[in-house]
């Protein structure tokens, strides 16, 4: 598959497509309800230790095994984790389901670009595809495929997937 290129961080996504959802229509959805308030909330995890720990080897990773520099953030949340690969020196772009994260993100990294994920298309193709933190919200093994499978349809032939995950303990720690 040929790619397009991103040419700058601020680059429009092509049009809405469908052709990367599930059959039943469904990308994924979050067994927990996102409001602003939990948005705000989100937002304030960029310095806790897990991080750190999640995102310690990342540079290593992307070094050893990603040939490129175009990276989709899937499932960016608040924009803590595209900010990161920004720093890192990708060109980044983030995208998920929720309008409150997504406006969190935009309000916070207002140097980066953020979508809906719905707003991108079969033709993007990334050489990274980055999920950080996504796949414990979701309600069922359905749903988790559908995520990966929706993720993975937007990554280039010669492409990296990396996932970060926890459990829901990772945000009860005070």
């Amino acid at each position: 598959r040929e790619s397009k290129p991103l040419n700058s961080p601020k680059s429009p996504i092509p049009e809405t497509s469908t052709e990367n959802t599930s059959p039943d229509g469904v990308i994924y959805q979050s067994t927990q309800d996102k409001t602003k308030e939990l948005a705000e909330a989100y937002a304030k995890t960029d310095q806790l230790s897990h991080r750190y720990l999640a995102y310690r080897d990342i540079p290593s990773l992307i070094k050893e095994y990603v040939k490129g520099r175009d990276t989709l953030d899937y499932g960016a949340g608040t924009g803590i984790s595209t900010n990161f690969l920004h720093n890192l020196g990708l060109r980044v772009i983030g995208a998920d389901i929720n309008p409150l994260m997504l406006e969190k993100a935009r309000e916070s990294f207002s140097h980066l670009s953020f979508f809906k994920i719905e707003e991108l298309t079969a033709q993007a193709h990334f050489d990274l595809i980055f999920s950080c933190f996504v796949l414990f919200d979701m309600k069922s093994k359905k749903e988790i495929i559908d995520y990966l499978n929706n993720a993975a349809s937007f990554m280039k032939e010669s492409g990296t997937f990396i996932i970060i995950t926890g459990s829901e303990e990772l945000y009860s720690v005070s």
